[in-house]
């Protein structure tokens, strides 16, 4: 039997702020875990970010 083998990997986000408010994320850090054998396409993670300029226009 094969010993189990894991792999890491750190993904970063650099999200362009056009307005005054930089966009808020729920939570400071995600985690995910991927089973080996999930179908090419599928979601890992989903997170949410909001920004309380969204919907306003800026005159800058």
């Amino acid at each position: 039997m094969d010993p189990a083998q894991e792999s890491t990997v750190l993904v970063f986000f650099n999200v362009k702020d056009a307005n005054d408010h930089s966009p808020e994320f729920e939570r400071p850090n995600y985690s995910a875990s991927v089973l080996e054998n999930v179908a090419v396409g599928s979601t890992v993670i989903q997170v949410r970010a909001t920004d309380i300029d969204s919907g306003r226009l800026s005159s800058k």
